[in-house]
């Protein structure tokens, strides 16, 4: 509740038994806990873990997404930004299909151990490494910028 019982307009009111607003003040046990409660076994993430690993990543993808996409159609329009948005889909479903077509040829978990497999070389494991520290770097940096341009007017709103 929004207001706390002593907050509210009607608290210092009294209402008869059996009326719609009488408040009865029972104080009943909490019932027994079996285990962890689903939010707790659904929202627990251990480091490095293929749950925790995907939770991240679709929490970076959807963050800013879905602060700059409205911000995208304002810019483009609904036509434009609607099928441009349908293609964006359809491009990353693509590139899903790709990588696990990869994943069965290779046998591989990572990006990194994929692509040593399928370049026959360790080399590219540390190459595409690398590119993933950048990428995440550029990220951190993007996440940076965004909140700069944003969070002031956010304050002044």
């Amino acid at each position: 509740p929004l207001l706390a019982p002593s907050d509210h307009p009607q608290a210092a009111q009294h209402y008869p038994e059996g009326h719609p607003l009488h408040v009865h003040h029972h104080h009943h046990e909490p019932l027994p806990q079996h285990g962890p409660s689903f939010m707790q076994r659904a929202l627990h993430f251990e480091a490095g873990t293929l749950k925790g690993s995907v939770f991240t990543l679709v929490c970076s993808a959807l963050g800013t997404g879905v602060l700059t996409l409205p911000y995208a159609f304002s810019q483009l329009g609904w036509v434009l930004g609607s099928v441009l948005l349908v293609v964006s889909g359809a491009v990353a479903s693509l590139t899903i299909f790709i990588l696990m077509g990869a994943i069965r040829v290779t046998g591989s978990l990572t990006y990194s151990k994929m692509m040593g497999k399928a370049m026959n070389s360790h080399r590219w494991e540390r190459v595409t490494d690398g590119i993933i520290v950048f990428y995440v770097i550029g990220c951190c940096i993007s996440y940076f910028v965004f909140l700069g341009d944003f969070t002031p007017r956010i304050l002044e709103a």
